[in-house]
């Protein structure tokens, strides 16, 4: 959700229901969702622009596991302005032919593709789950190559006197695509994620990432808490550390100088305000109560190629 919505038409499986054959019922419920959509990014004439996105999603647990919850995803760029965007253009893009080999050339090649597996596992008998997720830029192999990874753990509870909840988790997540590359090489890890030779505006709707909001060649640290009262409120606070856009060159969304930051959010969510129009002070009606949403945040960065350092302190009601 860090890239403005994209205008699409989608198709989702609404029931989880198994597979009637005992062949495929191992998989366990499972959901699918596909869309076909339509990028805008008001980059004016030329190849590549407003393209098409269509992406593709299946979530299962397999084999009665209800504490392991598995998704496989895949996204794609295709078409756009002197593109082609035929039937057969898709099929190639969709068994995986879009890398320049077996007559695959700069003028046919299909699209810009992401597609990767992600898990969370739930620790039985214990308030406790890890997730992780792996994201291919290229494909080897039929295999997603080139990957960006994102993990982290987090636990729950209740606060019995008070019946409110509480959530607190650790992430960590790296957006230098060949993360796990055995020959990591500079030249072909950076600047690849979310960027592309044909779609020159990258993986992006309106200047923001489909993907991390750090973009790529990013690595962070975030740790938080959320608490949510028996009403309703909600209050929360997170920290995160973090580095941007490590190798200092572009193209880059949020910055293209390399910054060494940190930020400290605190935010709440008071959900049982009665509002102006409610007929009575006490307890109104859910239609004719207000939400009051606030907060404060501090950042500290450092510009790693100026050596300069900004801080900022706000808040937002």
């Amino acid at each position: 959700n860090n890239a403005r919505p994209v205008p699409a038409l989608s198709l989702t499986r609404i029931s989880p229901d198994l597979f009637d054959t005992k062949w495929l019922r191992w998989i366990g419920p499972w959901t699918f969702t596909t869309f076909l959509g339509q990028l805008d990014n008001d980059e004016g004439d030329r190849p590549g622009s407003d393209a098409r996105l269509f992406g593709m999603r299946i979530d299962f647990s397999p084999f009665g596991w209800d504490n392991l919850d598995i998704g496989l995803s895949r996204t794609a760029q295709w078409a756009g302005d002197g593109r082609p965007g035929g039937l057969d253009t898709f099929w190639k893009l969709l068994i995986g032919e879009d890398n320049r080999v077996n007559g695959v050339t700069l003028d046919n090649e299909p699209g810009n593709q992401l597609a990767g597996i992600d898990y969370r596992l739930r620790i039985p008998g214990y308030n406790l789950a890890h997730y992780f997720q792996i994201i291919g830029e290229d494909e080897e192999t039929f295999l997603p190559d080139a990957n960006m990874i994102l993990g982290g753990f987090e636990t729950w509870g209740e606060l019995a006197e008070s019946g409110a909840t509480w959530r607190a988790y650790f992430e960590w997540a790296d957006t230098r695509a060949g993360y796990l590359r055995r020959d990591p090489t500079p030249s072909r890890d950076f600047n690849t994620a979310y960027n592309h030779g044909i779609y020159q505006g990258g993986y992006r709707r309106k200047g923001q990432a489909i993907g991390h909001a750090m973009d790529g060649d990013g690595v962070m640290r975030s740790i938080g808490g959320f608490l949510v009262q028996e009403n309703g409120n909600l209050w929360a606070a997170k920290y995160r550390d973090y580095s941007r856009n490590r190798d200092g060159r572009g193209p880059h969304s949020v910055t293209i100088d390399p910054i060494e930051g940190q930020s400290f959010e605190l935010f709440a969510e008071l959900a049982r305000i009665p509002s102006l129009f409610s007929p009575r002070a006490q307890d109104p009606e859910p239609s004719a109560r207000a939400k009051l949403c606030f907060g404060l945040h501090y950042i500290d960065e450092e510009n790693q190629s100026t050596g300069a350092s900004d801080s900022d302190f706000g808040g937002h009601l």
